[in-house]
C-alpha cells in the first residue's frame, strides 16, 4: 500500500506522495485543493501516465526508474526515496 508523507512545514518543500500503484513519486508545490489534481512532477516514469516497474516492465533498475517507493524522508534540501522492491535508496 502507497505511503502518503505530509508536508515537512519547517522549510516550506513540497509535498511528495505515491499514488495507487506506487511506481512513481508525485511531488506538488503546494498542497492539493481538488481531487485528482494533477502533480507537478514526477519521479521515476517517462510521465505522469505511465505506471510499469522499472519503466520497462522488467526488474532492470537505472537511475531514473522506480519499483516500489514506499518511504520518503525530505532533510530540508534533499529527498531520499526508499525504492524497496530494487533494494536501495534514491536521493534528489
Amino acid at each position: 500500500m502507497p505511503h502518503v508523507k505530509p508536508r515537512d512545514r519547517r522549510h516550506e518543500r513540497p509535498l511528495p506522495r505515491t499514488p495507487d500503484g506506487g511506481r512513481r513519486v508525485l511531488i506538488f508545490n503546494s498542497s492539493p485543493t481538488t481531487s485528482e489534481q494533477p502533480a507537478d512532477v514526477v519521479l521515476g516514469q517517462a510521465s505522469f501516465t505511465e505506471g510499469s516497474r522499472n519503466r520497462c516492465g522488467c526488474d532492470t533498475a537505472a537511475a531514473d526508474t522506480l519499483h516500489a517507493p514506499h518511504f520518503m524522508f525530505w532533510d530540508g534540501c534533499r529527498l531520499f526515496v526508499a525504492d524497496s522492491d530494487n533494494n536501495r535508496v534514491l536521493i534528489y
